[in-house]
């Protein structure tokens, strides 16, 4: 599916149930959180420290459907909360730190940047 497509898909729904059984797919939670869902996740991993708003991400019990279930419920019942972030600044603070790491290398090897 183009990005583009999935975006659309994603964005039409008011919350989305992330179902692994291990922390490794953050950056679905962030797009999710973009396009202004709500997010289930398990309680494996980090995923609730990632978002952008805490009331919008709702644990459940890793492995347990209806844990998933309520979450998703308790979620859908709040109402939306908008994407709180700023992934403009986020990105200037990203390449600003990028050119202070590659100066430091730099300069140890006595080059300049």
């Amino acid at each position: 599916m183009p990005d583009d497509a999935l975006h659309r898909a994603l964005g039409q729904c008011g919350t989305v149930l992330l179902p692994y059984l291990r922390g490794t797919h953050s950056s679905w939670l962030e797009m999710c959180r973009d396009l202004g869902a709500y997010v289930a996740v398990p309680d494996c991993g980090m995923y609730a420290d990632q978002a952008d708003d805490p009331r919008a991400v709702e644990k459940y019990a890793t492995g347990d459907p209806l844990a998933a279930a309520r979450a998703l419920i308790h979620l859908h019942e709040q109402g939306r909360i908008p994407y709180a972030g700023d992934r403009e600044q986020q990105l200037a603070e990203i390449r600003r730190r990028h050119r202070e790491v590659y100066r430091e290398v730099l300069s140890r090897q006595g080059k300049e940047a």
